[in-house]
């Protein structure tokens, strides 16, 4: 949709930031999101798995090769220096309900979720939150605002409006825990228990101003290379731009 001009503005990824490196005519104009503290690692309960190191050598079910979930597996066995048969597996399968299948059959031990999901999940026993990967991996751009190259081009004063109007919803969110908790709890499907549990973790993810950290950048570029999106680290420069950021309002 970016590529074909359909679509002005996309969220996604940091490391969808390295198909700006592919070709596709967008550029990174914010982070809102920092360390990855809405994500975690679900296991299966009862099974042993108790501490970390009882995640070594386990499969953890993702999303799909190459995005944001398997490479978070990936950096958890990287952290830990867990190789070959010792690291953690990442096994695609798509959808939440075909892992949960996989996990309650026994051909995963766990995956790897929202915090949300993983909370409502084990109201029901059907899982437990095992590791918050944002107390893991502090250097990071969670989520990204993608721009089309023609937008930024041609309307910069459209992409300043935008994100003004985005980031001065996150302070509203921040300043009003009551209202933001009802309105998520709507949106996202979820008990307002356990949108009031996530909410300080989320919102400490949540940018205040869309700046991008070099450290994080880093990161990302390294990880483009881990999930082999890229043969070799881009230039940051056909990733992201800083002419938006930091949003004043």
């Amino acid at each position: 949709a970016l590529t074909s001009n359909t679509i002005d503005f996309g969220l996604g990824s940091g490391p969808s930031m390295g198909f700006m490196a592919k070709g596709v005519p967008a550029i990174g104009v914010a982070a809102f999101a920092d360390a990855p503290l809405n994500m975690a690692v679900l296991v299966a309960p009862n099974i042993g798995i108790d501490k970390l190191d009882d995640l070594r050598g386990k499969k953890i079910g993702v999303t799909t090769a190459g995005s944001l979930t398997y490479w978070l597996i990936k950096e958890l066995s990287r952290q830990e220096h867990w190789t070959g048969a010792n690291a953690v597996q990442p096994v695609p399968l798509g959808a939440m309900r075909t892992r949960l299948a996989a996990m309650k059959k026994g051909e995963i031990q766990g995956t790897v979720q929202t915090t949300v999901s993983g909370y409502e999940l084990e109201k029901k026993g059907v899982a437990k939150v095992f590791l918050v990967f944002g107390d893991m991996v502090k250097n990071f751009h969670t989520h990204i605002m993608f721009a089309t190259k023609k937008i930024v081009k041609e309307h910069p004063d459209v992409v300043r409006r935008y994100l003004r109007g985005w980031f001065r919803t996150v302070a509203l969110q921040k300043k009003d825990k009551a209202m933001t908790v009802r309105v998520w709890s709507k949106v996202m499907h979820a008990g307002p228990d356990v949108v009031a549990r996530v909410y300080d973790k989320d919102m400490a993810m949540m940018s205040d101003d869309g700046r991008f950290n070099p450290k994080a950048i880093e990161t990302i570029r390294r990880s483009l290379v881990e999930l082999k999106i890229l043969p070799k680290e881009p230039d940051p420069k056909v990733m992201y731009t800083t002419e938006f950021v930091p949003v004043k309002f």
